[in-house]
């Protein structure tokens, strides 16, 4: 999501206290200034929305004891960018130096081999290719 008032739709410092003010207001038992330095780690994980559903998300949860796992991979994070086009983790083409989504031309999405399930469950071993065979 873009917009004028913020193009790179980082979160601002203003922004990032109100934000870490609320949180404290949702959950008394993180500090502001805490809640403050995870959003600053964060800020490079999505825009200003995600950042915001991720963080209210993280502080729902009781089992969160500290504000650092807003910065952290986790439930929080999914569907948290909502506006974003593509998926959430995007897979990068080494080959042709894009974003995979962008290259669908190029590329077909297989799944996994007929041995993956069993080796998965530990039944089974992926197969020995031999050079030459």
């Amino acid at each position: 999501m873009m917009n004028e008032i913020n193009p790179k739709n980082q979160i601002t410092e203003l922004q990032s206290r109100q934000l870490a003010a609320f949180i404290h207001s949702i959950r008394p038992d993180w500090e502001v200034a805490g809640v403050h330095k995870a959003l600053g780690y964060a800020r490079g994980r999505g825009g200003v929305d995600a950042l915001a559903v991720a963080a209210v998300r993280a502080a729902m949860v009781p089992g969160n004891r500290t504000p650092a796992v807003i910065g952290q991979s986790g439930a929080h994070w999914v569907g948290a960018h909502v506006e974003r086009q593509g998926p959430a983790r995007e897979v990068h083409c080494v080959e042709h130096d894009v974003p995979e989504s962008r290259c669908k031309k190029f590329h077909q999405r297989v799944g996994p081999p007929d041995w993956w399930g069993d080796f998965r469950k530990g039944k089974a071993g992926p197969p020995i290719v031999q050079d030459g065979a």
